[in-house]
């Protein structure tokens, strides 16, 4: 969800009809990629899974996912594969709380209706 939030402020004015963010209770949130990620393990393309212990789910790429995916990556502009790629190393290295901070520091607008709040500087 964030990542995809930090590629939207990147390119969003580049990009039609993509995914509307809203403030919610862990930063912004979309609610249309609900409705896709159940499309997509519909169609076979990924999985959902929880750690152990985990109060979130992940999602993993299917043999299949991995194959459009690949085409996908190969018909798409270099560097904006690169700047994906980026955004998912920041996202993926970063702590979910170290990555909300970050998030709120650069967008706190997105913060007002969060359940976690960071006191004094962000």
């Amino acid at each position: 969800m964030k990542g995809l939030f930090l590629f939207k402020m990147s390119y969003g004015n580049l990009l039609a009809n993509f995914y509307s963010f809203e403030p919610y209770f862990y930063g912004p949130c979309s609610f249309e990629i609900y409705d896709d990620l159940l499309m997509l393990e519909m169609k076979g393309l990924i999985y959902e899974y929880s750690p152990p212990l985990s109060r979130w789910s992940y999602y993993g790429l299917t043999g299949q996912g991995r194959k459009i995916a690949g085409e996908i990556i190969n018909r798409a502009s270099r560097d904006l594969v690169d700047d994906l790629k980026e955004i998912k190393m920041k996202v993926t290295g970063l702590t979910f709380l170290n990555l909300l901070r970050e998030v709120y520091s650069l967008y706190p607008e997105y913060s007002k209706v969060s359940l976690i709040k960071f006191g004094g500087r962000l």
